[in-house]
Formats: C-alpha cells, sequence, structure tokens
C-alpha cells in the first residue's frame, strides 16, 4: 500500500519499499555500543499521485470469502546476524503460523545456502502435514534449489517461477 514502510527500533532498522510493483526490503542491524534509536519509530509514505488502490493489495493476500490466506515471508529476516540457517529449531521459527494460510511464498533473497534440516523439516516435513498448505520458493540460489529438491527426493519440482 505504502511506497516506503520504515520501522527503528534500537539496534535494528527496517526498510520495505515498492516501486513499479515490486517490492525490496532489508532488516539492518547495528554493531554501534550505543543504542541509536530509543523506543520504537514508524514511518510510511505514500505518493499523492499514488495508483495503487486498497483493493489490489489486500487481493493479494485474500481469497474470495475475504479471507487472509496467503502470506509473503522475506527469509533474509528470519536470521539472526551472522546466523546461516542449517537447523530445525530455525526452520520451525520460520514455520510460525504457516499452518493458518493456504499458500506461504518464501522469498530466499540474500539468503546463498540453507542446511539440510532446515530445508527438510519445511519442504517435506511442515508440506507432508500439513498438504493443505501450498509452501512456494522463489529467488532461491542454486545451492538452496539442489537443497530442496534433494529433501524433496528429487521427486517433486518446488520452485515457482511466476510470483
Amino acid at each position: 500500500m505504502f511506497d516506503t514502510f520504515s520501522i527503528f527500533s534500537g539496534h535494528l532498522s527496517y526498510f520495505r519499499t515498492r516501486s513499479d510493483g515490486d517490492d525490496d526490503d532489508w532488516l539492518i542491524e547495528t554493531k554501534t555500543p550505543e543504542v541509536l534509536h530509543q523506543g520504537t519509530a514508524v514511518w510510511m509514505t505514500i505518493s499523492t499521485s499514488a495508483t495503487q488502490t486498497a483493493s489490489e493489495v489486500f487481493s493479494k493476500y485474500q481469497d474470495d470469502d475475504y479471507l487472509f490466506t496467503k502470506t509473503h515471508v522475506p527469509v533474509a529476516l528470519s536470521r539472526y546476524p551472522g546466523e546461516q540457517l542449517v537447523s530445525r529449531s530455525q526452520a520451525k521459527r520460520v514455520l510460525t503460523r504457516f499452518e493458518k494460510f493456504s499458500e506461504v511464498s518464501l522469498d530466499f533473497q540474500g539468503v546463498q545456502e540453507i542446511g539440510q534440516a532446515f530445508a527438510d523439516e519445511i519442504f517435506r516435513v511442515f508440506r507432508n502435514s500439513h498438504p493443505e498448505t501450498k509452501v512456494l520458493a522463489f529467488n532461491t540460489s542454486p545451492a538452496i534449489d539442489r537443497m530442496i529438491s534433494h529433501v524433496q527426493g528429487g521427486a517433486e519440482k518446488h520452485k515457482e517461477s511466476t510470483l
């Protein structure tokens, strides 16, 4: 909906921008000893000439009954600084509340590789225990593609090229 959305809190800053229909987001942590921001601040901007409507934004995430059934998860934001995504517990942290959606889009932009246990928990264990939830992966590297294919036994095409 907004052209820019930013949250500043302590050592963390989150930015999300929308331009030409594409969304980009960043999570930045500073290593300075002093806290840059006391409390939490949120900024949102929208152009006075914006053409996107609330209906268009909501329709990306709603079904015909006006329930929010889809979600987009930037996987890079689930990492702690310096952390590699390798364990089942990390995958379970990412999977929180996925069962409430019929479609989950995992955006791997900024993530170059994942571990076997992480991939297995999401792309085999979760999918098998929640077949009603479609899990899509995009912006994946070749290493991530190979790991997802490996945990799925190479039998299922997992990557959506058109999201």
